[in-house]
């Protein structure tokens, strides 16, 4: 019994990640990604060290983190869920890669080694949220937020 709710609990979770569908879009297909319709950001100009924590952008990325599906997968303490807790992320990573990992992760996790070591570690890939610059801005300052 407790078997079989675990693997509910991890199908709803995984099923959860997806977050918001977006305007016009239909929650009956699911469209396969491919490599052209994955957006690619260019981060080079994006620094390594965090920035100081901007309040109104924690709080826009509070709400953009459980409206994404973030949550599903992550929690904001130390604790692991599906993906690494998030807590002190600023410690572990720097910035620019915080937001690679973010706004690319279909490009990480094929070739960034610490990417791969976190697949290998949780055995499930950050999904592509589709998520836009200002938005995973929002998010990481709201992780930022909790990590102080």
């Amino acid at each position: 019994m407790k078997r079989t709710l675990v693997i509910l609990l991890i199908a709803v979770l995984l099923a959860s990640c997806g977050g918001g569908k977006s305007e016009g879009q239909s929650t009956t297909t699911a469209t396969p990604t491919t490599e052209a319709q994955v957006q690619k950001v260019d981060l080079s100009q994006v620094p390594e060290e965090w920035p100081k924590l901007n309040e109104e952008l924690a709080t826009k990325g509070e709400q953009l983190f459980a409206q994404k599906g973030c949550n599903a997968c992550h929690m904001v303490s130390d604790q692991k869920l599906v993906g690494p807790g998030l807590k002190g992320l600023n410690e572990r990573t720097t910035y620019r890669w915080s937001m690679a990992m973010i706004l690319n992760p279909d490009s990480m996790l094929k070739n960034d080694e610490r990417a791969k070591q976190l697949l290998k570690e949780y055995g499930t890939p950050m999904p592509n949220q589709r998520i836009t610059f200002e938005e995973a801005e929002a998010i990481l300052h709201y992780i930022l937020k909790v990590s102080q």
